[in-house]
């Protein structure tokens, strides 16, 4: 996490201290979020009757996420389909379009 912040946050010169708890505060909410996607999409997998999860299972689970934070973002009816289903050959990504102002 300092290597990180230090390469692409830090002014050249300038360096910060982190706090032993700051660091493990970091750690434990990445370790909860990865955790949290990863039971998504074996839930995906199963229910696409799969027990190996696919980039497809990370990927339709990331999308739903996005989708129930913004309400107002759409998923075309055959991506979303094709997605969710897990409908075998279908390797490309969804298509996401945004309704024009109302």
């Amino acid at each position: 996490m300092r290597e990180l912040f230090d390469k692409h946050f830090a002014v050249p010169g300038q360096t910060f201290r982190w706090q032993a708890m700051a660091l493990e505060a970091l750690q434990t909410a990445a370790e909860a979020y990865l955790v949290g996607l990863f039971e998504d999409a074996n839930l995906c997998a199963i229910h696409a009757k799969r027990v190996t999860i696919q980039p497809r299972d990370i990927h339709v689970r990331l999308l739903l996420h996005v989708h129930s934070l913004s309400p107002s973002l759409i998923l075309s009816d055959d991506a979303c389909v094709s997605w969710l289903v897990g409908l075998k050959g279908y390797d490309g990504p969804a298509i996401v379009t945004f309704p024009s102002a109302l």
